[in-house]
């Protein structure tokens, strides 16, 4: 082939490697994506984006008929319009997939391909536009743009309307106390308790997280000072009010009695499924506690939007010194905490490509002897990029995110069953 003027060979060569790049990249996403996909989203995303490689593909046979073969004017408008189309549709896509990375923060290697496929594609055009071949219409250029911007479309409609308003699977949670046995010469009671989750939901559920608490509350009486304007604002309002108020208030103090996970992390719950323990908890006969008091905190990941790799919950530390800041600001220098990740593994393909690996990072704070306020276990949960040195609290935007996009949802985390020593059988410390 000669080089003639007003022909430059280099915008051809470029125009058609970016061609035939498009292609091979965009039908192997594209198949991916229908086939693998874990949303609809994903396989609407794949067979949209496998169509627009096949337009590119038919482009680089239009270009070689033109180039090599003696056509008629009517076959050279058609190859033309076919080759203009083509290289419009992989140009959109790749300015689409271009910006999308840019959008989501996630500078990685493939912005080069899509930036140099997307020039590749400007050189196409520019190339038939040097030759004077024949231009497609506004209408048929217009269609093949639209073909591309659909996968734009898509992706803001799955994300604004779908996600959000996607149900969360809530877990079914029940404990269930049993009468105490008293040992009157070791002067202990022990009583049976059992803790079951069940998933009652049509979707699958990691179990990131489950932990529980028991604690023992003890009730004491404060006297008011003799001014009552030393007096609580509800009781002061009273007096003023020609009410009267009163002269002792009530103070609760708590004892951890025993904690511990209910299952362990990298359990997994299939639609109707449940799992849980049996225990049992030892105080003493008689008791100092006028209440025992149950928590529990679960910390879940749907699996119909993103999985988990393999034997996920890998341990990483358990030494309070490794912490994050903002964890470890809030424990003093003995207290621990137990921690572990798991890798993420995306919707798609092309979210595999657009995106850094990220990973789910799940610390639970051991529970103090005593405390002033209920117990609750401390279970904090958040999606990090894979190998990120820098970790901070997750905002409440964070928070809402994760669980739209991700399906992560926390459950219980205050206080669930409330018995008396009375209703053990259990008797009460005078």
């Amino acid at each position: 082939m000669e080089r003639k003027k007003g022909r430059p060979l280099w915008l051809l060569w470029l125009g058609l490697l970016a061609l035939a790049a498009s292609s091979i990249l965009y039908s192997r996403i594209g198949i991916k994506n229908t086939f693998q996909a874990l949303t609809f989203s994903g396989k609407i995303i794949g067979a949209v984006i496998f169509l627009c490689a096949a337009v590119s593909a038919l482009a680089i046979f239009g270009m070689v008929a033109l180039l090599y073969l003696r056509l008629s004017a009517s076959r050279i408008r058609s190859c033309s319009n076919l080759v203009i189309t083509g290289a419009a549709t992989s140009f959109t896509i790749s300015v689409v997939v271009f910006v999308v990375q840019i959008v989501v923060g996630e500078l990685t290697s493939w912005l080069w391909a899509w930036g140099s496929m997307a020039i590749g594609c400007v050189c196409m055009l520019l190339y038939v536009h040097v030759r004077h071949l024949p231009v497609p219409s506004a209408g048929r250029l217009v269609g093949g743009l639209s073909l591309g911007l659909l996968v734009s479309l898509v992706s803001v409609v799955y994300t604004d309307f779908y996600l959000p308003s996607a149900t969360v699977p809530l877990l079914s949670t029940s404990v269930n106390v049993k009468m105490a046995k008293i040992d009157t010469k070791a002067g202990t009671a022990t009583i049976p308790f059992s803790i079951q989750i069940r998933n009652q939901q049509s979707v699958g559920v990691y179990i990131l997280g489950a932990f529980y608490d028991v604690a023992g509350r003890k009730e004491s009486f404060v006297r008011h000072g003799a001014s009552p304007v030393v007096a609580p604002v509800t009781e002061y309002d009273d007096m003023l009010n020609g009410q009267p108020f009163g002269s002792f208030v009530s103070e609760h103090a708590y004892d951890l009695l025993q904690e511990g996970p209910i299952g362990s992390p990298g359990d997994f719950l299939n639609p109707g499924e449940a799992f849980g323990l049996s225990d049992t908890l030892t105080i003493p006969e008689p008791t100092p506690y006028d209440a025992i008091q149950f928590s529990f905190h679960i910390l879940i990941m749907r699996d119909d939007r993103f999985q988990l790799e393999p034997n996920f919950a890998q341990p990483i530390s358990a030494n309070v010194s490794t912490a994050p800041a903002w964890v470890r600001g809030h424990l003093p220098k003995n207290r621990y905490y137990v921690t572990w990740r798991a890798r993420i593994l995306p919707d798609n393909y092309l979210l595999e490509l657009i995106r850094r690996p990220q990973v789910t990072r799940v610390w639970y704070v051991l529970p103090p002897l005593h405390s002033v306020r209920p117990y609750s276990p401390n279970l904090v949960g958040v999606i990090l990029p894979e190998g990120s040195s820098t970790v901070r609290p997750p905002t409440s935007f964070q928070i809402l995110n994760e669980i739209n996009f991700y399906g992560l949802e926390r459950e219980g985390g205050g206080e669930y069953v409330t018995v008396s020593p009375a209703q053990l059988h259990i008797p009460n410390r005078k």
